[in-house]
Formats: C-alpha cells, sequence, structure tokens
C-alpha cells in the first residue's frame, strides 16, 4: 500500500504510457543486492493505486515477480504488471473561460472545446489572459487505456562476474513496445565491491492521433555503475546513465497554440539525457531500521536540467511488517520549445506541461508485508530497489 502527496501534482497519462525503455533502463540500474546466505525462490504480489483530487486521474497496477534458481550458477527472472488508468489530462491547449465550455466527443476520444485541434477566437483568446485562474477551465481530453507488460530476465554467475540478459515486452490500444538488456556485474575486494555495466535496447510503434498511420521510437540506454559497502551496515552507490532516442517523440494526444490557432506539438527528432545519482544506506541497529538517501542530477538535448534529493526510513515492525515514510525534493528547468502560447512561425514546439519548469515536495508512507525475512541484515537494502528516475 502507498500513500503519496505531492505538492506540485501532475496528471499521470505516463503510467499507462510508459515506454519500454523506462521499463528497461530501470532494470539495468537496478542496484546489485547484497549475497544472500543461500539460495531461495521468491515470489511477490504488489498492488498500486493511484488518485488524484476530484477524480481527474485514477490508476491501478498489480503486478507480481517471481525469481528461481534453477541451478547453482543460474537464476531465472519473471515478472509482469497491468496498469488500467482513466481521467483527464491536459491537451496542451492555453486556458479558456469557463462558460460556455462544453464537452464534444471525437471518435473514441472526449475532448473540451479548443482541445483538438479546434479553433479558439480572438474573444476567448483575449478574455481568457485577463480573467482570474478560478475563472478560467485547462482543456483537457479523457483518457482511458490498459497496459500489459511482462519481463524475463535469466542471470548466469561466472566467477566474480554475473552475467544477465533480458526480453520485455509492452502492449497498449495505441502503444507496442518490445526490447532487450544485458548487464554485468563483476565482483572485487571479498564482493565488498561491484562494478555495474549495462546496455538496453527497445523499439517502440506508436498510433498517429488524429487519423491512421503509425511511427517509430528507437531508445538506447547505456549504465556505468559502482557498488561500494563500506563497513557492515553502509552501502555506497554512484551510477551514470546515458539515453539516446531517435524518431516519432511527440506526444500525439498533446495541442499548442500557435498564433491562436491550436496545433499538434512538435518536438526535435532526437534526443539524448544524462544522469548521474548517488545513494547511500546505512542500518541503524538500536532503532531497527535503515536509511536510505539519495542525490540526482539529470540534463537533456531539450534543455532540461533536474536536480532531485530524496530521503527514505524504513522502520521494522515485528518480523513481518516494514513501514517506509519519505521526502523527495525535486527542481527542473523548463524545456527550450515549451511555452503557453507561441506566435511567429516556431519549428519546435510544445505546451505539454511535463516540459515546463517544475518545483515539487513529495512526501508519503509505505508499507512492506514481507512472510519472511531470510537476511535480516541486508533485506532492508533490498525491498525498494533504487533505480534512476527518467524525466
Amino acid at each position: 500500500m502507498i500513500l503519496l502527496h505531492n505538492e506540485a501534482t501532475r496528471p499521470r497519462r505516463g503510467v499507462s504510457r510508459s515506454c519500454l525503455h523506462a521499463l528497461l533502463l530501470a532494470f539495468i540500474l537496478h542496484f546489485t543486492p547484497l549475497q544472500r546466505a543461500k539460495a531461495e525462490d521468491r515470489i511477490d504480489f504488489k498492488f498500486y493505486h493511484y488518485r488524484e483530487d476530484d477524480d481527474r486521474i485514477r490508476v491501478i497496477s498489480p503486478a507480481f515477480f517471481y525469481e528461481k534458481q534453477i541451478s547453482p550458477t543460474t537464476i531465472i527472472k519473471l515478472d509482469g504488471v497491468y496498469d488500467a488508468i482513466s481521467g483527464a489530462t491536459p491537451t496542451g491547449a492555453p486556458p479558456v473561460p469557463k462558460t460556455g465550455v462544453e464537452t464534444k466527443t471525437a471518435g473514441d476520444h472526449h475532448a473540451t472545446t479548443g482541445a483538438t485541434g479546434m479553433v479558439t477566437t480572438p474573444d476567448e483568446h483575449a478574455k481568457s489572459i485577463s480573467l482570474p485562474d478560478s475563472e478560467l477551465n485547462v482543456p483537457t481530453i479523457e483518457v482511458e487505456d490498459e497496459r500489459l507488460a511482462g519481463t524475463i530476465e535469466l542471470i548466469k554467475k561466472l566467477d566474480r562476474h554475473a552475467l544477465s540478459g533480458q526480453l520485455a515486452y509492452s502492449n497498449e490500444r495505441d502503444y507496442d513496445s518490445i526490447g532487450i538488456a544485458v548487464k554485468n556485474n563483476t565482483h572485487f575486494n571479498n564482493k565488498n565491491t561491484t562494478l555495474l555495466a549495462g546496455i538496453a535496447y527497445s523499439h517502440d510503434v506508436v498510433d498517429l492521433v488524429p487519423g491512421p498511420g503509425t511511427d517509430n521510437k528507437d531508445v538506447v540506454d547505456m549504465l556505468l555503475g559502482i557498488t561500494q559497502i563500506l563497513g557492515p551496515k553502509t552501502l555506497l552507490s554512484a551510477n551514470f546513465a546515458f539515453g539516446y532516442m531517435t524518431g516519432y517523440l511527440d506526444d500525439p494526444y498533446k495541442v499548442v497554440e500557435i498564433n491562436r490557432v491550436l496545433t499538434a506539438e512538435r518536438r526535435p527528432g532526437q534526443k539524448h539525457k544524462e544522469i548521474v545519482r548517488l545513494a547511500l544506506n546505512h542500518r541503524v541497529d538500536p532503532l531497527d531500521g535503515t536509511i536510505e538517501s539519495s542525490y540526482r542530477f539529470y540534463d537533456d538535448s531539450f534543455g532540461i536540467t533536474g536536480h532531485t534529493a530524496e530521503l527514505a526510513w524504513y522502520q521494522d515492525i515485528g518480523d513481518n511488517l516494514i513501514v517506509r515514510p519519505m521526502v523527495r525534493v525535486h527542481d527542473q528547468s523548463a524545456a527550450r520549445f515549451y511555452a503557453v502560447r507561441f506566435s511567429g512561425s516556431p519549428t519546435e514546439y510544445s505546451s505539454d506541461y511535463r516540459l515546463s519548469a517544475l518545483d515539487a515536495i513529495s512526501y508519503g508512507v509505505k508499507l512492506v508485508i514481507a512472510q519472511a525475512l531470510a537476511y535480516r541484515s541486508t533485506a532492508h537494502m533490498n525491498v525498494t530497489p533504487s533505480r534512476v528516475r527518467t524525466t
């Protein structure tokens, strides 16, 4: 169960539309866990529920994970997730007066007037600029989608190395993605130091909206990392990730206003990003808990630079329950081609709120129920693996 509050909450269209490259990147960025005392099979079930104010966006997402050691040197992992999302998300069109706004239906999608290529009249445009926020509506489009995704991973241990490969597939009504990933963990210093190198590739097929046809996107993510055990109760990790994507990077559901006329957004046809993340975990025996702190720096060719600091506490309550309160502070700049309205003849343009500047404070509580903790001294560092988050 997860309870989360975000002071700068944004609609989460990305939950059902999350591209498979993010799933693959999470796979190769998974911090290498400490060695278990003995081989064990493992099965996990998770349920995620997300809801915004006034039910603007609702998400449910059950997931499972299964791990089995099929030989002393071979492990297989399977996981799957089902996402269901519904609600309304901003289209990118500027706010319009509340009076006179009516909802129309276009095919399988419901859109607010002025949100799907309709023209905003000069009078509406001028009036919306002068009205206070309380008298404005942000044009939205109703979204309802489902996603099924799964991965299979095979790990082979060879002396100081742990080689692994993964296949992944994700399917939505208007988005398909398939990808592969490989990584290698190399242990040194009596397994107190681990070097990680990985690469992932995914090919995505996007249905164009409106109208028939599809377009493609290709994504490559690479990772270099090191994990160092500083003592019996302290773990330090540092990761550098590089990503490159090319092809159709637009959001087919987003529009922009150019010279008072709404049109589909247009982003660059390629993008690269760099991510640096540092994390420190420390076990506090007198309090029967573990503290996890992290800092993340993000930069990309869209012009977005982000800083994220997070602090979490894993508190044992008996042998089967862990409570994890957390707080996260995030700051990011806007993309160079982001604006609420455009004029002239721009070549790249988007009003997608996810590309805007953002300052946010998030806090929440997570409950973890475990049937058994076979290795209590390290389990708390592995219950929720730390991952680099993509912007």
